[in-house]
């Protein structure tokens, strides 16, 4: 019971974030949640689907605030990252990832018409190779 409220408050908790995003543009960065994991089993399976939703009003110069006709006065994304895991065997994993902008919008007072776009980022493919994995041998005991 316990571990079904905590996936449900993870699936449902919404959070708000505030920090200065990297190079004042980038809202959205491609990689969600891309902590590497170790090989798969043969033929195990693992699929992940996360969305982002980004926006800024506030940008800054170091630690000053700029003004806002340097840059933007506001950029927001929604983006969705997806990646599946493959065991083709138990020492060797193939990793397929990719993710698609449902809308990347950059808002300035000085451009005639906002910027919008949307597709896809980027494709990774990354094959992870179990070089070294020390595993321990149980035997089963049977009860008599």
């Amino acid at each position: 019971m316990r571990q079904l409220l905590i996936s449900f408050l993870i699936l449902v908790a919404n959070i708000t974030i505030y920090a200065q995003g990297c190079c004042s543009g980038g809202a959205g960065g491609p990689i969600a949640g891309g902590a590497a994991s170790g090989v798969l089993q043969e033929h195990q399976m693992e699929i992940s689907i996360n969305y982002q939703f980004n926006s800024s009003n506030t940008f800054y110069t170091g630690s000053e605030v700029s003004e806002p006709l340097q840059y933007f006065d506001n950029i927001k994304s929604n983006y969705i990252f997806f990646r599946t895991d493959y065991g083709l065997s138990d020492k060797l994993t193939l990793s397929l990832a990719s993710g698609y902008y449902l809308s990347k919008t950059k808002e300035a007072e000085y451009i005639t018409s906002n910027r919008t776009s949307s597709g896809f980022s980027d494709l990774i493919i990354l094959p992870r190779y179990s070089v070294y994995n020390k595993s321990n041998n149980f035997k089963e005991q049977r009860l008599h």
